[in-house]
């Protein structure tokens, strides 16, 4: 709670030195808490590391062709179920920056489908976000927000759900108009 007039400055605080600016992130490791950024880091680098192997023996060239035979035609409805998907992680379970490991398979999906890397964008990070955005069940939005407010958690589904849906026409809208000018080129 913001209580008005209790702002202070001290004119006599010290000031960190510039070399300090240098040394902070390496600093962090040793402070309260170090030892989660450095699981983190390790983690980040595995998950990379598997995907760099996942690339390397051709996994997901494999995947993305099965894919693509599987939907044969009808690219436009994978590109809807894709989109889909990623919206449902942003709205349900607060998926967001989480689903960057993702990005570059959908990116070389849209790929080998024709379209161009900002589509496959469109359909992983543009689409995540607009589930967060457009959350129903996300643990970050709704439930931290409901219970600061005093409101019933999940209260006004309905609601959240008709917008949900909305979001989704508007994004499918925008990728559709955005791949028919592309294969019009």
């Amino acid at each position: 709670v913001v209580v008005d007039g209790t702002y202070v400055e001290t004119p006599d605080a010290p000031k960190l030195p510039v070399w300090r600016w240098l040394t902070a992130p390496f600093e962090v490791l040793g402070a309260d808490g170090g030892l989660t950024i450095i699981v983190i880091i390790i983690f980040i680098i595995l998950v990379g590391g598997t995907f760099c192997v996942l690339e390397k023996s051709g996994v997901f060239r494999y995947i993305i062709t099965k894919t693509i035979h599987r939907f044969g035609g009808k690219k436009y409805l994978l590109l809807a179920i894709v989109s889909l998907i990623f919206m449902l992680l942003g709205s349900t379970i607060g998926l967001l920056e989480e689903t960057v490991p993702l990005v570059p398979i959908i990116v070389s999906l849209a790929i080998a489908l024709g379209w161009d890397t900002l589509t496959g964008l469109g359909m992983s990070l543009l689409s995540v976000g607009f589930g967060f955005a457009a959350a129903t069940f996300n643990p970050f939005t709704v439930v931290v927000a409901q219970g600061i407010a005093d409101l019933p958690i999940f209260s006004g589904l309905w609601l959240r759900l008709i917008v949900f849906v909305l979001a989704y026409a508007v994004l499918i809208a925008f990728l559709l108009s955005h791949v028919k000018r592309i294969e019009k080129d």
